[in-house]
């Protein structure tokens, strides 16, 4: 299913490259699109999906500090998340593996412990939804034995095409300020909205962007740490000239930088939008 707004690429800081090249490349299922003194490029076909920048000397993220929760790689189908959990099985760990009645998804983490999901939706008809329109979310547990019983695609090594990001979790200190940013500035509409976590999305999928309360972050996020440096979303819909004049009225942070608007939530966090 095409969405209008799409997430683009996540770029991290991480402390080794290759050592992280290799994990996305084996374990994830990521290809190397390119790669240059201090970053690499990694993603689907000829679609960049990641980019990895080396600091060996960057901090880890503070234990309080607001930032990435996961990337959530989005597989077409059954059997690529079949061939993923395969991968994840022979040379790391999950964190866990559910079924939330929208999608199927396995959890890990990387080698610097930014969390990923990779998942694949359900059928958007058995989503379920409430009486007031909204989206039901449930967290059951995934049976792995049948997943990993389900018959490899033809390429189970890698992700295949198709895959995309389909959303970006994100922990933050308040959500009301997180509000005014995706919804009133981004111009996403709202999913899931609860004291403690707010998703919000486009085209009425589930969600384009999560945002969550459940660790207590006290603290912006500092860009100098490893893990999130910025997400890259398309938003047809809004002009560049049209986000910088919104983010104005709102006192956002925001400039341009080559013909694409940078934004910065009330968390620090950094936004590429076009």
């Amino acid at each position: 299913m095409t969405h209008k707004t799409i997430i683009k690429t996540v770029t991290l800081r991480v402390a080794d490259l290759d050592r992280s090249r290799r994990f996305y490349e084996e374990v994830v299922g990521l290809k190397t699109l390119a790669s240059a003194t201090g970053e690499a490029r990694l993603g689907v076909g000829d679609e960049a999906l990641l980019v990895l920048q080396e600091s060996p000397d960057a901090p880890r993220r503070a234990r309080d500090e607001a930032g990435l929760f996961h990337i959530a790689f989005r597989v077409p189908d059954r059997p690529a998340l079949g061939d993923a959990l395969r991968r994840i099985q022979r040379r790391h760990r999950l964190t866990g593996a559910s079924d939330h009645e929208i999608s199927h998804a396995l959890y890990l983490n990387d080698l610097d412990n930014n969390g990923l999901e990779i998942y694949t939706d359900r059928p958007r008809k058995e989503w379920p939804i409430d009486d007031q329109g909204r989206l039901g979310l449930a967290t059951k547990r995934l049976d792995l034995q049948k997943l990993a019983d389900t018959t490899p695609s033809d390429d189970p090594d890698h992700f295949p095409k198709g895959t995309d990001v389909g959303h970006v979790h994100l922990e933050v200190v308040e959500l009301r300020e997180a509000h005014q940013f995706y919804v009133g500035l981004l111009g996403l509409g709202v999913t899931v909205e609860a004291p403690s976590v707010l998703f919000v999305a486009d085209d009425d999928y589930h969600h384009h962007v999560g945002l969550n309360r459940w660790n207590t972050r006290r603290r912006p996020h500092n860009q100098s740490s490893l893990g999130l440096v910025s997400v890259e979303i398309s938003l047809p819909d809004q002009s560049v000239d049209t986000l910088l004049a919104e983010a104005e009225k709102l006192g956002i942070e925001a400039h341009r930088k080559e013909g694409k608007a940078q934004l910065k939530d009330a968390n620090n966090l950094q936004w590429i939008a076009a």
